[in-house]
Parts: C-alpha cells; structure tokens; sequence
C-alpha cells in the first residue's frame, strides 16, 4: 500500500483479527517481561498490579474514537497532520515514528534474550537479532492484513499452550504463596502498575490498524477493547501462576513464564514443555515485530510525504538490529529499562501523541471529512 496517497487501495481487517491483533501487540512481551517487573515492586500482590494499570490501555483507545469520529479511515499520522497542519502535524507524525523506531531495538531484544539463553547459547547476538528481524520484515512489507491473518492462527495456539503449562505445573502451586493480599500496601501496587500501564499503552499502536477496520466503528473499537481486557486477564494469571510455583524468587527469574514450563510435567514421561512455549511465543512474538515494523514504517512515509512505506522496512530494521546491539550490553540491562525508563517513555508518547492531536482537532475544526477509499 502506498502509505502517503488518500487513494490507494485499503486493507479489510475483521473485529476478530482487530482483536487478536490487540492481544498479540501487548501479549507478546509483556507475558514475558512484567511477571519479573511487577513482583520486584510490588511481591505477591504484583497479579493485582497488572489488572489495575489497564485502563491506562482504554486512554487511547477513546482518543484514536474521537478522531475517527471526526475524520474516518486516517491513521494516527494522518490525523496529525489533518488537525495540527503540514509542518506541525509532520513534526508530531516523525516524533511518534522515532518513538517506534527507539523502542525496536528494546523488543527484539526481548526476544533473542530468550532465544538465546534457552535455544541458542553459542550463536552471536547479532545472528539472532537478524534471524528474527528477518520474517516480520517481509511480513510488514505486505501490509496489515496478511499481518492480522498470522495473528489471528497465533492467538488460540498461544492460549492452548499456556493451558498446556499451566495445567501441569498445579502440584508445585503454593496457595500461601500469595497471601497475605495487599501485604506491601497500596503504594507498592501502584509503582508496579506504572510498567504495566506503559505496556497496555501500546493501544495506541492500533492508530495504524483500526482505519482499516472491515466492520463497524463500535464493532472495531469494542474488539480492540476486548484484546486489552485479553491481554490485563492473560498477564494477571501469568504473575499469579508465577508465584504459586516459585514464590518470592518470581522477582529474580528472567523470562519467568519460561521458567514455569520447567515445573511442569504430565505423568513424569511428558517433559520439556519448554520447547513448546518458545515456539509457540516466538511466532506471536514475530508477528508483534512485524506489526511494530509497519507501524514505524508507515507513521514515518507519513510524516515524511513519502509514496510508499516499504522503502523504509529494511532501513528501519537495520536499525533495530544494530541498536539492539549496542544499546543493551546485556539482558538485565533490558530489564532495568523496562521497570525504570519504560513507564515514562512509554505513556508520554503512547498517551500525549493522541492527546495532542485530539487538543488540535477540537481548537482547530478542520473543514471536511476524509474517508481513505
């Protein structure tokens, strides 16, 4: 699709794809990343942590409503560039794009830390980091709906094999793991809802995906809601689940769902589930690089005036590889950005990109309706 042109061709999402695009958006590392998070912050109460940040996930969502109520079928940079004018509007649209672009790097790193120390020990960083950049640059060259296709396969695997570890690990489960409730007050669930909240904020990310919408507006926008409420009740239970098995030592153990699977076995001759969790979520976790990659891709042909977006995938995913790199010597440095720089970098662009240009579109009015063909 020419990212740029009013007139080309639009993909058709259905409310079903929408919401697994949501899911897979937020899932795919938060479920492996805030479980560490949110019990360092806040110990047994971090699965509360998690279902209270996830309103913060419905703040964008309305402001992305408002402004499909006034202009439909634009992006989040289109809008922009509508509600603020051309220079200011692109200025918005390049930041949000440098925004994306920036936390790549911190996602795909994700990613090959698990691969690596789990699969793939002896193989270099930047091989790793390159094979999984790989396929989602491909996938976000063909647009949005062949990206919410994969997602929609993807979703119900993941949901079947979380059930799968789950299920198994019940007799290492301590219930007095979890009590007492509300043991570190109610400061310490809120600092650890601040990294979930920059996690749920990644709604905003449907900017790019929503316009494409082959249903209705309500229909679109509740199965977007739904994904989120997927996502809130999908990372509660992972945390929860976390500490039954292991207790206070969920706030030492990296990529602790992982770590789950290890505890889980069926009739003492099923084992090594492991194997099926990392393929199961490396495939979901391509598709959140992929859709990533196009909404980077995309945001910055908009802000740029740029024809076509696909220009830009490989350049963009050069960076993300050799940022990911460089930026983060090691694994717990990935971590340390996400429980202290995350929860600010985050919800500054995910929350004040759309605030602004909804602030612009109600000073400013402007005259028209524009619907992409």
């Amino acid at each position: 699709m020419s990212a740029a042109a009013p007139d080309a061709p639009a993909w058709r999402l259905a409310l079903y794809q929408i919401a697994t695009l949501a899911f897979v958006v937020m899932a795919g590392t938060a479920v492996l990343s805030l479980p560490l998070v949110l019990t360092t912050y806040a110990g047994q109460d971090a699965w509360l942590a998690a279902l209270l940040a996830s309103p913060v996930g419905l703040v964008p969502l309305a402001l992305l409503y408002l402004l499909e109520r006034q202009a439909p079928g634009l992006t989040l940079a289109e809008h922009a560039r509508r509600a603020l004018g051309r220079a200011l509007g692109g200025a918005l649209a390049l930041a949000w794009a440098l925004f994306l672009a920036t936390t790549l790097p911190v996602v795909v790193r994700e990613f090959a830390d698990l691969v690596r120390s789990e699969a793939l020990p002896r193989t270099p960083e930047p091989v790793v980091l390159g094979l999984l950049l790989l396929v989602p640059t491909y996938m976000a060259r063909q647009g949005a709906e062949p990206i919410a296709r994969v997602a929609g396969v993807l979703t119900p695997l993941a949901a079947v094999a979380l059930v799968v570890i789950f299920l198994p690990s019940l007799g290492a489960a301590r219930l007095e793991h979890l009590l007492p409730v509300w043991a570190l007050g109610w400061r310490a669930v809120l600092q650890a809802a601040a990294p979930a909240a920059a996690f749920y904020g990644e709604t905003a990310l449907l900017g790019f995906v929503l316009p494409f919408r082959g249903g209705s507006m309500a229909g679109a926008w509740a199965a977007a809601a739904l994904g989120l409420g997927a996502v809130a009740v999908t990372v509660a239970a992972a945390t929860a689940w976390a500490l039954l098995v292991f207790g206070p030592l969920t706030a030492v153990l990296p990529n602790t769902l992982f770590q789950v699977t290890r505890a889980a076995s069926v009739a003492e001759f099923v084992t090594h589930l492991d194997a099926l969790f990392i393929g199961v979520w490396l495939a979901g976790g391509l598709v959140k690089l992929a859709l990533w990659l196009f909404c980077t891709t995309v945001s910055l042909a908009q802000a740029l005036g740029l024809p076509d977006y696909r220009a830009l995938s490989l350049p963009v995913a050069a960076f993300g590889l050799v940022a990911g790199c460089a930026w983060f010597p090691s694994s717990g440095d990935v971590v340390r950005w996400i429980e202290r720089a995350w929860p600010f970098w985050g919800l500054a662009f995910e929350l004040g990109v759309p605030l602004v240009v909804v602030a612009g579109a109600l000073l400013r009015r402007p005259a028209g309706r524009v619907r992409r063909p």
